[in-house]
């Protein structure tokens, strides 16, 4: 971090507020510039007046306690990473508020200048990767309406085609990089490659030989992620497409489709796929 560190300490005990103090100046891992407030009023005032990195957030104020403080100041930090500071007794409250949305913890009795700006440095950092995913979703989503809105009609079609052509060239792929010894091995690849890609994290992949099948289970899918429950059966065309095209080279069955069974979209735990030959 190359300018200073905006710290928004809320704090009431001023010895606790200046331990902080002390930890953030002896630590010397980035230059903090730390703003004090000792009640939850006063924090509000300042994060609707000023701009922070970071806040730093005791649950026990004056005005406001518990789990109560963090849902108020989740509220008015507009995205703003939240450390929760609290007492050795009060660990499980900590862990709630963290459920609530602050980005992590520190127990005041094992604080120390390093556990303070690693907690800073890393609550600023995974707030800013969860920022850029949230705008990486919303521009996907209407890049993927405006496609199907120029697609038309013939839109599930032409993804499932294009999904099996990139299975084809993925079979390819693995098997010139990842050079895969069984099927096993095969399976790892496919699942790394495709979560990788961003296309999903596929939790089972089973071929069945004998059967000329082979069924999957898909969990946050690209394609489901853009449609709503009232979307039409099925979603996830392009996935689709692409087990078809992998199946097809992996097992040489000529004509394979691959089925829809479940969709996270229709509110389903996972999206599960069974690809089997045509006529099946």
């Amino acid at each position: 971090m190359h300018r200073a560190v905006r710290v928004l300490l809320v704090e009431d005990n001023p010895g606790d507020a200046r331990l902080v103090r002390e930890y953030l100046r002896d630590a010397g891992t980035f230059q903090a510039d730390l703003a004090h407030a000792e009640r939850l009023s006063e924090a509000r005032r300042m994060l609707e007046a000023d701009r922070f990195d970071v806040v730093l957030l005791d649950l026990s104020l004056p005005d406001s306690r518990g789990l109560d403080t963090i849902v108020e100041a989740v509220k008015h930090a507009r995205g703003i990473p939240i450390v929760v500071l609290t007492g050795l007794n009060d660990e499980e409250l900590a862990v709630r508020a963290v459920r609530e949305g602050a980005q992590d913890y520190l127990l005041k009795g094992r604080m120390d200048g390093s556990s303070v700006s690693r907690a800073i440095r890393y609550a600023i950092e995974r707030a800013r990767r969860e920022r850029a995913e949230v705008l990486q979703k919303a521009r996907t989503t209407h890049l993927w309406k405006s496609m199907f809105r120029i697609l038309g009609p013939g839109a599930p079609a032409i993804l499932y085609r294009a999904g099996s052509d990139a299975g084809s060239t993925t079979f390819d792929f693995i098997m010139e990089t990842w050079k895969p010894r069984d099927d096993d091995s095969f399976v790892r690849a496919i699942r790394e490659h495709l979560y990788s890609a961003g296309l999903g994290d596929v939790r089972n992949l089973r071929l069945e030989r004998q059967a000329q099948r082979a069924v999957a289970t898909v969990y946050d899918s690209f394609e489901s992620g853009q449609q709503g429950p009232s979307a039409p059966t099925p979603v996830c065309h392009f996935l689709r497409g692409l087990l078809s095209g992998l199946i097809n080279r992996i097992t040489e069955i000529p004509d394979v489709v691959c089925d829809e069974l479940k969709c996270q979209a229709k509110g389903d735990a996972a999206c599960e796929f069974a690809v089997h030959p045509m006529l099946g």
